[in-house]
């Protein structure tokens, strides 16, 4: 699972936690009408191919 995220580990409910109040405070005014997605690039690795998924982390082999 650690290799399908870009920052190659699981979040903790306390940085998810971050999140929620950084959008429930002032300093999110601006922030309207997205979707903000607090996954670890989960959903960015998601589209690519496990190889390339490999060569993110530096795993791929040297074949």
């Amino acid at each position: 699972m650690k290799t399908r995220h870009a920052m190659g580990r699981i979040g903790s409910p306390e940085e998810v936690a971050r999140c929620i109040a950084f959008l429930a405070s002032d300093d999110a005014s601006f922030v309207t009408g997205v979707t903000l997605p607090v996954d670890g690039g989960l959903l960015l690795m998601s589209s690519f191919d496990s190889n390339a998924r490999d060569k993110f982390h530096g795993t791929a082999s040297a074949t």
